[in-house]
Order: C-alpha cells, then sequence, then structure tokens
C-alpha cells in the first residue's frame, strides 16, 4: 500500500477555513478544510454558531431568499448531452415542499403524517421527502427491495401515507403496489408521481397552499423526522433514526471538506434512501444555495451518464460529484469522452475503500485527485474525508475526522470497550460525534451500536471497520471485520486480495470474500469483473496473486463474472458473493454424493438472521434414505445452515 507523507497534503493550507462573507456570525458559515489548524478553528465555533437553520425547511428557506430565481434542481430527464433538463427555481423547491407539508399534514390528520417515499431520481421525490420531514416523518425506501420487506418496513413506521412512482419508470417497487400495500392496515393514501391522473402528485399539491405552512412547524431540531433503512436487500433492514440538526450539521461538514460556495454545481446520482444522496449530495447543495445537477432518473444506473459523462460535466460545468470506486472504474473503463476542459474542484469517493491504483490511473488520465469518504447511515452521513483543494490525498486512507469528530481505535468484547489500541495498531474503530444517530426505531438493535463503557464518558457508535489511526490522524480502514477471512485461525484482509488483483491489467473490479471449508473453517475465493474486450482465465489470475502476497492469503479459486453484483450505493455486494460462494461449496459436495446425470437444484433461503442453502430433490430420490443419509453426512460439518427438501412437483 502506497502511503504520501502527510506534510504533502498540507501544501495549500490556508490561513483561516472561512470563506469571504462566510465567517461565523454570518445567516450561513461557509468553511474548507485545507490544513489540521482549519478543524481545530471551526472546532473553536460553538455548533449552533455555524447556521441559523433548526429546520430543513428553514434552510431551504435561507438559499430561497438569497436567491429566489436560480436554479436549485437541473434535472436531466435523458443523459443526451443535448436535451433539454428540467429547472426547478428554488422559490419552485421551497414552495413545494411547503405544498407537501400542507398536503401531508391534511391527509394524515388527525394521525402525525408518516411518509413513504419510493422513487428514482426526480425533484418530487424530494419534495415529498422534505415535506415529509417537515410535517412529520418520511422513510425514503429502496425501490429494489421486495414487497415482503417494503411491507415489513411500512408496519414499522407506521406508514398513512404512499408516494410512489408511477409504473412507466420499470419493474420495480411501483409495478407491485398490489403486492405489499393490502398488508399494511395504517395506509390511508397512495399519491402517484407522473400518473397524471386523480392521484398525481404535482396536480393534488397545486391545490394547497405555498407560501406558508397552515399549522405550526416542530423548531425541535433533535426531533427524530426520518428513517433510513440500512441494511441492504437481503434480511431484514434496520430503521435508523435521523434529526433536522444530525442532517443539517452533516451536509454543513460535508461542505467544509468538499465544496462550501453557493456557486457550485454538485452531480446527483447516488439514491436518496441513501444517507450519501439524500443528505452529502442534495441537502448539503440546498444548505448551501447551489444547484443540483440530477442525473437523469437513473442515476448511474443509466448506461448512458457513464458514456457521456464528461460531455454532461463540461456542459454544466459541474464543480463536485461522489461515486463509488466501481462507478470511477467504469468510467475509466469506457473509451468514449474525453475530461478535458472539466471543472470539477472535488471529486469524492464514498461506499467502499479506493484501490490505489485507482487513484493513481484516474489522476493521471484526468488530473483530478479521487478523495476517499466514510460514514454510516448511523452518523447521518460521512464523518471523514481528505482535505479541500487540489491537494494529494494520503492514499490508501479515508482522510481524518471531520471537525467535532473523534475517531478512536479500540478492543470490543460483545460492544463493551476494554481497551483503547495504541496508534498504528489495527482494532474496531470507533466514533464519537454530534451527528451521531439517536440509534434505531427498534431500540433492542441500538445496543450491538452503541459501545458499552466508552473512553472520555463520551457515547461512542462502533462501526463494525477494521482500521487503525496514524499518528498523523489519517483514518485506514481495512474492511468489515465480518469481511475478514479466517483460515484455520488466521486473519486474511480481502483487501490484500483485491488490491492485488486490481494491478492486473485485464481487471476492472475485484471482491475476496470467505468460502466455506469443513477444516480450515474459510478459504479465500476472489471474484473479477474484467475490462470490456480482456481476458483472464482463473488460473491466471491465481498465479498472479500468488506473487503478490502471503501463501495462505492466495485464493482458492477465481471466478470471473460478466458483472459484479452491487448494491445501490455501487459497493460491491459482498452478503452476494458470500451466498455464491455457499452455492458452489455445496453444489461441489452434493455432486460427489449424488449420481452423475442428476441434476442439482439449489436454493438461497433468506428468512433467517443469516442466508441457508436449500437442495432441491425430485420425490424420487428424497424417498432413498440412504441418498439422502449420503448427502447429509456430504454436507455435514459447515457453520452456515443447508438444509434438503422434497421438490414440489411443477
Amino acid at each position: 500500500m502506497s502511503i504520501q507523507n502527510p506534510t504533502e497534503a498540507q501544501s495549500e493550507a490556508s490561513a483561516m477555513p472561512w470563506l469571504p462573507g462566510g465567517e461565523p456570525g454570518a445567516p450561513m458559515a461557509r468553511a474548507l478544510v485545507r490544513s489540521h489548524a482549519d478543524v481545530r478553528a471551526i472546532e473553536a465555533v460553538p455548533i449552533d454558531g455555524l447556521f441559523a437553520s433548526r429546520t430543513i425547511l428553514q434552510a431551504v428557506r435561507v438559499s430561497q431568499q438569497a436567491a429566489p430565481d436560480k436554479a436549485a434542481i437541473v434535472q436531466l430527464m435523458s443523459s443526451d448531452p443535448d436535451a433539454a433538463p428540467r429547472i426547478v427555481s428554488y422559490a419552485e423547491l421551497t414552495k413545494r415542499i411547503v405544498q407537501s407539508a400542507n398536503l401531508f399534514k391534511k391527509l394524515a390528520a388527525p394521525e402525525k403524517p408518516s411518509v413513504i417515499v419510493i422513487a428514482p431520481f426526480l425533484p418530487e421525490a424530494l419534495f415529498a421527502t422534505w415535506g415529509g420531514a417537515t410535517a412529520g416523518s418520511v422513510t425514503p425506501v429502496n425501490p429494489a427491495l421486495d414487497s415482503a420487506q417494503l411491507a415489513s418496513i411500512m408496519n414499522a413506521v407506521r406508514a398513512n401515507i404512499l408516494v410512489v412512482a408511477d409504473k412507466s419508470y420499470g419493474p420495480s417497487a411501483w409495478a407491485r403496489l398490489d403486492e405489499f400495500c393490502p398488508n399494511v392496515p395504517t395506509l390511508k393514501h397512495v399519491l402517484t408521481i407522473d400518473s397524471r391522473g386523480s392521484d398525481d402528485l404535482l396536480a393534488v399539491l397545486d391545490e394547497m397552499p405555498g407560501d406558508e405552512l397552515f399549522f405550526e412547524e416542530n423548531a425541535d431540531p433533535e426531533v427524530v423526522n426520518t428513517y433510513i433503512p440500512t441494511g441492504g436487500t437481503t434480511g431484514a433492514p434496520k430503521l435508523v433514526k435521523l434529526t433536522p440538526r444530525g442532517q443539517l450539521l452533516n451536509a454543513w461538514l460535508f461542505g467544509t471538506l468538499s465544496v462550501s460556495s453557493s456557486e457550485e454545481v454538485v452531480g446527483h446520482a447516488m439514491p436518496n434512501f441513501h444517507v450519501g444522496g439524500l443528505v452529502a449530495i442534495s441537502l448539503r447543495a440546498m444548505m448551501f444555495g447551489q444547484t443540483l445537477l440530477t442525473l437523469t432518473p437513473l442515476g448511474f444506473r443509466d448506461p448512458g451518464v457513464i458514456k457521456n459523462f464528461w460531455k454532461l460535466a463540461r456542459k454544466y460545468r459541474m464543480t463536485n460529484i461522489i461515486m463509488a470506486p466501481t462507478t470511477v472504474a467504469g468510467l475509466l473503463n469506457q473509451a468514449e469522452g474525453s475530461s478535458k476542459g472539466h471543472s470539477f474542484k472535488s471529486f469524492i469517493c464514498g461506499g467502499s475503500t479506493i484501490p490505489v491504483e485507482l487513484l493513481n490511473e484516474f489522476h493521471e488520465k484526468t488530473g483530478i485527485y479521487l478523495k476517499e469518504t466514510w460514514g454510516m447511515t448511523e452518523f447521518q452521513g460521512p464523518c471523514s474525508g481528505h482535505l479541500a483543494g487540489h491537494i494529494r490525498p494520503v492514499a490508501g486512507s479515508v482522510g481524518i475526522a471531520y471537525p467535532y469528530y473523534q475517531v478512536r481505535v479500540a478492543r470490543l468484547v460483545d460492544n463493551r470497550f476494554v481497551e483503547e489500541v495504541p496508534a498504528g495498531e489495527r482494532g474496531i474503530l470507533i466514533v464519537s460525534g454530534p451527528t451521531v444517530s439517536p440509534g434505531y426505531l427498534d431500540e433492542a438493535l441500538s445496543a450491538d451500536l452503541f459501545v458499552a463503557g466508552g473512553p472520555d464518558g463520551r457515547r461512542w457508535a462502533s462501526t463494525g471497520d477494521l482500521g487503525t489511526v496514524d499518528q498523523d490522524g489519517y483514518i485506514w480502514v481495512y474492511g468489515r471485520q465480518k469481511d475478514v477471512i479466517i483460515r484455520a485461525g488466521n486473519n486474511i484482509d480481502p483487501k490484500v486480495i483485491e488490491e492485488a488483483l486490481q494491478l492486473h491489467p485485464a481487471v476492472l473490479i475485484s471482491g475476496a470474500v470467505g468460502r466455506p471449508d469443513v477444516l480450515k473453517g474459510e478459504l479465500p475465493i476472489a471474484y473479477v469483473q474484467l475490462k470490456d474486450g480482456m481476458r483472464a482465465d482463473p488460473a491466471e489470475l491465481i498465479a498472479f496473486c500468488r506473487d503478490r502476497m502471503e501463501r495462505g492469503a492466495v485464493p482458492v479459486e477465481a471466478v470471473v463474472v460478466p458483472l459484479m453484483p452491487l448494491t445501490a450505493m455501487g459497493k460491491i455486494a459482498k452478503p452476494a458473493l458470500r451466498v455464491d460462494a455457499m452455492m458452489r461449496v455445496v453444489r461441489e459436495r452434493a455432486a460427489r454424493a449424488l449420481p452423475a446425470n442428476d441434476q442439482i437444484r439449489l436454493e438461497v433461503d433468506e428468512t433467517g438472521k443469516r442466508p441457508s442453502v436449500v437442495l432441491l430433490l425430485e420425490p424420487a430420490r428424497f424417498r432413498d434414505a440412504a441418498l439422502v443419509s449420503k448427502l447429509h453426512e456430504s454436507l455435514s460439518g459447515f457453520t452456515f445452515k443447508i438444509e434438503i427438501r422434497e421438490q414440489e412437483n411443477s
């Protein structure tokens, strides 16, 4: 791993962090963290002295009053650079949030509004989200979740209003309303985006007053007004509590390590059901009076966005964006377009660690430094980042802690603090700061978040990430504790395998997980997606690894996949890779017991806390007691659950 000299990152250090006209005491303080001294200067100011707004609506109003006709949102309806965009001014944005809040209050009465928003990247999604947070509470939800998960989330928050995209947007949740809505007894109203019918959101909003709220807004900055599901697309998502103060402060802090002037154009292609898209991108842009450039209703899932990225960036003079490393790799892999003439001041990566080679290649080709940020939904957004400006980041790290934050390395036992780990040594990263969430909607789950008996009497949250903090305050993340591959008691960092494979000229992205093994516990298995037009066979990839790491870390198997499974945020979906590794092991073991001509049919059972594998046998085979016994023997000894069931006749 390449480590840059931290003093190199101080070369553009400023005397003071405050931008002209944005000193503390102004309606909105504006700062850039370009040195460690800037962090200390910001921390010398009480948090309440950074901005006057106590609610999201108040923050948007400040930007509206400064420039009512300015474009708050430029919505690209197509990735074609010549297509006309849809433009929403700050005056219209404020009006639509007020109208949404008034509408939801009216529809939910006498109950408190509990709004669910399931929508692609559209202005209406933000109108409804911030209107719901103003009137009561809102829960933006991933449309890719299955119907049972959607119903579970809606019942947990006692949803009474659903705002959903029209089914013309494709096969996601909006095409399955009849599957989950009947299972939510508290649901009163369904409003549709772009239906052009009587339930069309904009049509209904036009009937509502948009100048002022007809109710008194709850101005308590600590009230829980947003729930964000976290936990991926498998299992039961946890619902994280977000507050106005937490979201606004996190958005403000993110601006100090990216861009905080009002002239910025912020690329928006990360989902609004995640704090990255909702807080770090969208709310931050609105709070600082910037322009949010929404890159089509599909975001980075629209292949045309990557194909035309540099054309779009030049046309709209984009100055800031956040991408997952996998998206950056895809951007480099496509041959079309040149970065020449771009206006970027800040290009940030989030969601997973940036391979050092990717950082170097991107800078070589574009002149832009990728800067990694790190955080969690449970922190209401990021909590670390690299110094602002055209400063080379400390490659391989996730930067320094935000102002007002502390990040320590600890040894925990059952989430109880045992001791602090010395600088440079690995342990579990724990975080204390002003935007740490109050916890989960299900309070029983919060015990797994908050560290018992943490240092200095502060409230600490466990990230579950293995890492270290060096003597200069830079944070190094080595992956999730649960992602560590444990081979015969020896810990293998999957990042070692992944970064080695990134050096192979044919590899676009790579992921490594533990493959279950009866004797060793786990063995490393690597998954790779190759660059377009490139070839590499598994034996070649394993040999490539053999020359670059200790023997125990070398993958026992390399799997070339046409497309790497990714989360909605663009992170490699490690749970999906682990399930595939389990299936491979079960298939290999079952093949030893079944007759050679038998087809092996496997399913994954996701109903429990952890996925299990189900082997389905045709009725005749299932009733063969000797064969079933042989299969049980062949599949025994694993730590994950394997079931053998009779296959139903089709």
